[in-house]
């Protein structure tokens, strides 16, 4: 048995190109393997008539009907609401309703919604509740998406009565706290792609929720798919478990779901497929082919255990990681919060050895303090120096703080968001900041973490900055971010981070899904980092 991925967005993508023609899905079905899947068209998302939008991409997609399938996206305000649905049994390809409240901005307790979830059931229609299209952070301005309150969900749960219901696009965070028993709403289905998910995420799931009620699905094309895969595939689960969110729950959730012939080369491959229906069983491999470091690590949260920490070490087949602080002070720590966070820092080095690779963190506005900290962890053996959002990268305090790790031949490792929509946290320095600041220092080595967030701003702005490289590190997983910064950076100023305890496997998948030469992925898993701490390679 093949891949079930229930969550593709396919059609013209508004605000960028996602390869998502005939042919681009064709080869996406190759690579990941896929049996069937269930799409939903962007014109249904963002037309005025959903339904003239889906019957738009449903002819453009004909010709792959054999496995591709359709979300009818209903928007409950729109007029004759009972038509749109009817229109949308129609079509032995739309197999459910996705409901986009955050889009289209109505109350989950209107009436409409109510009759809406009837006639679903009516027709044998599961219907999709979607919590976001894109991270709130960095969708574009024109994107106004609103947020699902936790109780709003839960009523809507309790009252969807016999409905089956899948949430998705929820956050792991999310969806864990909310004071539900899943099991008396047996009806209630999770896709858990795009879900934001720590280390653990998936290896803690059955603690809380059924797992043969739990779906896969990957957001692709919008989206990158291999490391939603690879957090399946590597969670401690069972391999009934994983074979069930991988493709069996589907089959059951969707009536509709016709099983058709698999693509030639997913057929004659059908022989090399495990039970669990994994088409590469030697996912480990293929990351082990790679010496990976981690340049972005925290020891926070999870990883405050440091004997946790190692044990991920060991588990994700890590070389070294990068600790960039615990950043005590909520973004403004004072002197006793940066000596702390430092002091906790070197003794995850002292614990674990060379696999360590500990950055001095520091805050700007205490200048002298700052610079006593560069002195004084520089003889500890810290290797370099992490800015938050204590000071903005163009404030004269913080070019005095980077002239001192610079004396000492340290990179500056700086976070950076672009924010279209939520107001930035203190000091919050956007790409453009960082990138003034590395050509104020075109002596200095800088990398840029998160890409800035919103990818496309953050590499243009930090194109032209030749000593100046970044990282993609966190729980953004767009598609398009690598190949992006490969276009406009070049292949040697990328370097690999996870933000861990962030999800490993969803930012390893992202590099694995490359189309680029294994060459280049090593220089991106290690090599380019490992470069710019001013080291040799061969140490790790």
């Amino acid at each position: 048995m093949g891949i079930i991925d229930v969550n593709l967005f396919v059609g013209d993508c508004p605000f960028r190109t996602i390869p998502s023609s005939a042919e681009d899905l064709k080869r996406l079905r190759e690579d990941a393997g896929l049996e069937r899947a269930v799409a939903t068209s962007f014109g249904s998302l963002f037309y005025y008539d959903p339904m003239a939008g889906l019957e738009r991409d449903l002819k453009r997609y004909e010709p792959l009907g054999d496995w591709l399938s359709f979300f009818a996206v209903v928007n409950p305000d729109f007029p004759r609401l009972e038509g749109q649905i009817e229109r949308a049994t129609k079509d032995e390809r739309i197999v459910g309703i996705r409901l986009f409240p955050t889009l289209h901005h109505y109350a989950l307790d209107s009436e409409r919604v109510r009759e809406t979830l009837r006639l679903a059931s009516e027709h044998h229609l599961p219907v999709n509740l979607t919590a976001r299209l894109t991270d709130g952070r960095m969708a574009p301005r024109y994107v106004d998406q609103t947020e699902i309150s936790p109780d709003a969900l839960v009523k809507f749960l309790e009252s969807a009565g016999d409905t089956t219901v899948i949430l998705s696009m929820f956050f792991f965070n999310e969806l864990q706290p909310l004071s539900v028993d899943w099991a008396r709403l047996p009806r209630v289905v999770l896709d858990l792609g795009c879900s934001k998910p720590s280390v653990n995420s998936f290896d803690e799931l059955p603690s809380w929720f059924p797992v043969e009620r739990v779906l896969f699905g990957s957001g692709a094309p919008l989206y990158y798919w291999k490391g939603s895969r690879l957090a399946v595939e590597g969670a401690r689960l069972s391999e009934d478990q994983k074979k069930a969110i991988l493709g069996r729950t589907a089959k059951e959730v969707f009536p509709g779901l016709r099983i058709a012939e698999c693509g030639s080369r997913i057929a004659t491959e059908e022989k090399d497929r495990p039970a669990s229906g994994i088409r590469n069983p030697k996912w480990e491999e293929e990351l082990r082919r790679f010496r990976i470091v981690d340049a972005h690590a925290h020891n926070w949260s999870l990883f405050a255990d440091t004997d946790y920490m190692a044990k991920c070490l060991d588990r994700f087949g890590l070389h070294a990681a990068a600790i960039l602080s615990d950043l005590r002070g909520d973004g403004t720590p004072d002197p006793a919060q940066i000596e702390a966070s430092n002091a906790a820092t070197a003794r995850v080095r002292d614990r674990l050895g060379e696999r360590i690779i500990p950055f001095c963190y520091v805050n700007a506005m205490h200048t002298d303090h700052a610079i006593g900290q560069v002195d004084r962890w520089e003889a500890e053996g810290f290797r370099g120096l992490k800015l938050w959002i204590s000071e903005h990268a163009t404030d004269p305090r913080t070019y005095t703080v980077v002239e001192a790790a610079l004396e000492k031949n340290w990179p500056i490792y700086y976070h950076s968001y672009y924010r279209p929509h939520s107001a930035a946290p203190h000091s919050e320095s956007p790409p453009m900041e960082v990138a003034q600041l590395a050509r104020r220092y075109p002596q200095g080595r800088f990398i840029m973490a998160h890409m800035g967030a919103q990818f496309e701003h953050g590499l243009h702005a930090v194109a032209d900055c030749p000593n100046l490289s970044v990282d993609y590190a966190g729980t953004v997983n767009e598609k398009g971010a690598y190949e992006t910064a490969l276009r406009l950076l070049g292949p040697d100023r990328i370097v690999f981070g996870t933000d861990m305890p962030a999800c490993f496997y969803t930012n390893a998948g992202r590099v694995l899904e490359m189309e680029a030469s294994d060459a280049v992925k090593q220089q991106i898993f290690a090599d380019n980092f490992l470069r710019l701490l001013g080291g040799p390679i061969e140490s790790f």
